[in-house]
């Protein structure tokens, strides 16, 4: 089965939405508080971990509501979108304890 089917327009945009994922899961790293207690690292989500939270379910659901025909495709791009957030806020919460 050819999820795709062969269309390099979905692959660019599930790219493109990965792509977005991650600038909006740096921003929101670096938006979160971030300091050491006892040894250990604590961190405390901003206002802005529930507007990218809230962004990212709206792309999630957005084409369930239009449409079966839309799901598959611009699911996975919502995935791609989320896979792209989670990585970018751990990979900045990383640096910033890591001091790079």
């Amino acid at each position: 089965m050819v999820i795709a089917g062969g269309n390099g327009a979905l692959i660019f945009i599930w790219l493109l939405s990965n792509g977005a994922g991650l600038a909006l899961g740096a921003f929101r790293g670096k938006k979160t508080d971030v300091w050491e207690e006892k040894g250990v690292y604590r961190a405390k989500n901003s206002m802005w971990f529930l507007a990218v939270f809230g962004a990212c379910y709206a792309c999630s659901q957005l084409p369930v509501s239009l449409g079966q025909a839309l799901s598959l495709n611009a699911g996975i791009a919502a995935m791609c979108l989320g896979a792209g957030v989670a990585i970018g806020a751990q990979g900045t919460l990383c640096r910033r304890i890591g001091g790079g």
